[in-house]
């Protein structure tokens, strides 16, 4: 999905509403897309003064690792201007519900941001460290609630075991793919 309007009234969306571009295969900016590893929701509000409703939620819905999943995330201001970052991993995310809004001043646009570690047989698999693709820093999370940003260079070995990767690195870097907890 693009970019939604907001409503004064409460609206959902389903998968056949859902019409953004699919990351190409070829395309190694977009590689975490492709290769089937869950990711995070982000919700983008756009900037408009009084569209929105302070401490009103956005409900996303869908599955990870087989199972039924659901994340609420909460507008902040009544002005937009702010980023909504989902913390429950999905694999797909199957509907979105917004509580009423103001008017039709505003917009929503839903995406995924950042990577995060799958599962197999019920349990959370470990990366195994990266290797830095260029100079620049990778912002990680760790299963302990955790984050850190790691310094990176070409080339450079960590054998970090982090649990989510964050959007907002500055650096590229190589999975090295994760074991069985």
């Amino acid at each position: 999905m693009t970019s939604v309007a907001t409503v004064a009234a409460p609206v959902a969306y389903d998968g056949t509403d859902f019409d953004g571009a699919a990351a190409p295969d070829d395309d190694p900016a977009t590689a975490n897309i492709v290769s089937g590893l869950p990711s995070f929701i982000v919700v983008d509000v756009a900037s408009n003064a009084g569209s929105y409703v302070a401490a009103s939620t956005i409900t996303a819905t869908g599955t990870f690792n087989g199972e039924d999943v659901s994340e609420e995330l909460t507008i902040v201001g009544t002005d937009g201007n702010e980023t909504l970052l989902g913390n429950q991993l999905f694999d797909t995310v199957t509907g979105i519900a917004i509580e009423a809004q103001v008017n039709a001043g505003g917009a929503f646009t839903f995406g995924f941001s950042g990577l995060g570690t799958p599962k197999k047989n019920g349990r959370f698999l470990h990366w195994q460290g990266f290797v830095g693709a260029e100079t620049g820093n990778v912002h990680v999370g760790y299963f302990d609630g955790n984050a850190d940003t790691i310094p990176t260079v070409a080339g450079r070995d960590h054998p970090a075991t982090p649990s989510r990767f964050y959007a907002d690195s500055t650096a590229g870097f190589t999975l090295y793919w994760p074991q069985a907890a």
